[in-house]
């Protein structure tokens, strides 16, 4: 059992984020263009729990601001840490004095060794706050991720922050151009890593050399991490647990070092997502890599030949070519033979029409399709009808009728459905009342009115709604109301008021609003 433990944060509006934070459900590592979840099972031993030790160990992240007794029990987090009244909160603390509350004589050796290792962790967990960042511990109390994505850091704050001995840390995530090549030593030594993100750092191909100790390396990221050039890729070959690289947002990253990542037969998942300097000889080169489970591309690079040599890849389950100004209708036609994608994004490949989705109708097995931002008036849904599985479609961005909308009644299974900025009207959200299955539903920027919301009401099981940008107002309210389900709902730069806002809160207690 995994806790994650997260800092307090400001109500972040809810946004799509086209298709990177819906999680999915077929067994494809990940949704398109995701950063790693970061999955970190815990051990047979993390099972057995210390109860002295991870109660040491919990009121010290509870003094620390970064855990809420309401989450030690399965509640729902409180708004604030929990503080005994005996003892005032006091922001100079570290924690380590409430420690001592359990009876020393009762401690094993294990115990005690817990609540010290919780008490030397105890100026990191500090810092960790400091800079918005959250951590995951197990069932027994072990530090095992860290995620610092929301901070910028610099060399000194890693050496800080690792100076600590981490024993069963698993997962670590940087970010920061202040993090150069000086810190890399540093995070070498977390010998236990399995995952390991650094977000637009300044880290050069001889600081990833450094991170070749790293032998327990199952996922790394590298996310514009543009001092990297294709040397880089030669390293890659020293993780020999490699089985997901991400290496994107980085035009440096050409066709001549994909020689070497070919190399690479452990690999299940290549992102390459945003290295625009690939083109189709590098796609020739990607195709002789029969193990991979899961690649994403986008490149402005390669072609419809690029697509053509992909095609080979009949053992692919996930695959997005994004971002493409050649791939037209016809290259469709070589995706048409990899049957087995359960995964598909064509995102903002702008030459493709309705015409082209002919080719789409032999992939049964999808349950995830990325549409957003083709030419796309809605007429050529109609070939998706035998996509039974189908479980998320992204359209935003089309072009589409509201006629078109009557096609996706024959997805039975369609949960998540997003038409962001499309023309649709009252009309058409009348067509998505008749969806009841669905489950979120993306509607920002569609001029519909309070009419338009009351269809959609039929819709009894919707749990996520956006509706930011849309023109209605507090007639609105009432409608918005009846949806009993709803955990999630956005109407930031809506006409609803302040007041209409409040009735809204009184009738659905239990939702998320984002205003």
């Amino acid at each position: 059992m995994v806790r994650e433990v997260r800092m307090p944060e400001k109500d972040v509006p809810l946004g799509f984020s086209s298709t990177e934070h819906i999680q999915r459900r077929s067994k494809v590592a990940r949704p398109f263009g995701c950063p790693m979840a970061g999955a970190s099972p815990a051990s047979d031993s993390a099972r057995r729990v210390s109860m002295h030790g991870w109660t040491g160990f919990t009121i010290l992240l509870v003094v620390c601001g970064l855990l809420t007794l309401p989450t030690l029990v399965g509640c729902s987090p409180a708004p604030s840490p929990t503080v005994t009244p005996s003892e005032p909160a006091d922001a100079d603390r570290d924690g380590t004095e409430l420690l001592d509350t359990a009876d020393p004589s009762l401690e094993s050796p294990e115990d005690q060794q817990a609540r010290d290792a919780a008490a030397a962790l105890a100026p990191v967990l500090k810092k960790i706050q400091e800079w918005g960042g959250r951590v995951q511990v197990d069932q027994a109390g072990r530090l095992i991720e860290i995620d610092l994505l929301p901070a910028s850091l610099s060399d000194d704050e890693v050496q800080q922050l690792v100076a600590v001995p981490m024993p069963d840390l698993r997962v670590l995530r940087l970010r920061g151009l202040g993090i150069t090549d000086e810190a890399m030593p540093a995070v070498a030594r977390l010998s236990t890593l399995t995952t390991l993100d650094l977000d637009n750092v300044a880290v050069t191909d001889d600081g990833i050399e450094h991170l070749t100790a790293l032998d327990q390396i199952q996922s790394l990221r590298l996310h514009r991490a543009t001092r990297l050039t294709d040397d880089v890729i030669e390293h890659f070959q020293h993780f020999p647990q490699l089985e997901t690289l991400r290496l994107t947002d980085n035009d440096n990253i050409s066709d001549f070092g994909l020689e070497s990542l070919v190399q690479l037969d452990q690999l299940r998942t290549l992102d390459l997502d945003g290295c625009n300097s690939i083109g189709d000889d590098g796609l020739r080169m990607l195709a002789e890599m029969k193990n991979l489970d899961a690649l994403y591309l986008r490149s402005r690079a390669s072609s419809e030949t690029g697509l053509e040599y992909l095609a080979t890849m009949s053992q692919l389950r996930s695959l997005a070519v994004k971002d493409s100004m050649a791939i037209c209708d016809f290259g469709l036609e070589f995706i048409s033979q990899m049957t087995g994608l359960e995964e598909l994004s064509l995102a903002q490949a702008y030459q493709v029409t309705d015409h082209g989705l002919q080719h789409l109708e032999g992939l049964t097995n999808l349950r995830r399709l990325d549409l957003r931002r083709l030419a796309l008036n809605g007429s050529g849904l109609v070939h998706l009808k035998d996509m039974k599985e189908l479980e998320f479609l992204d359209l935003g961005g089309a072009p589409l009728s509201d006629e078109s909308l009557e096609h996706l009644k024959a997805l039975p299974q369609l949960t998540v459905l997003n038409v962001m900025a499309t023309p649709l009207t009252d009309e058409g959200m009348r067509r998505l009342g008749e969806l009841s299955g669905l489950r979120t539903l993306i509607l920002r920027d569609v001029e519909i009115s309070d009419a338009g919301v009351e269809h959609l009401t039929a819709i009894s099981n919707l749990g996520r709604l956006e509706l930011r940008g849309v023109p209605i107002t507090d007639a609105a309210v009432p409608h918005l109301g009846k949806f009993s389900e709803l955990r999630q709902l956005d109407i930031a730069q809506t006409k609803i008021t302040e007041k209409g806002l409040a009735k809204l809160k009184e009738m659905l207690p239990n939702t998320r609003i984002a205003y």
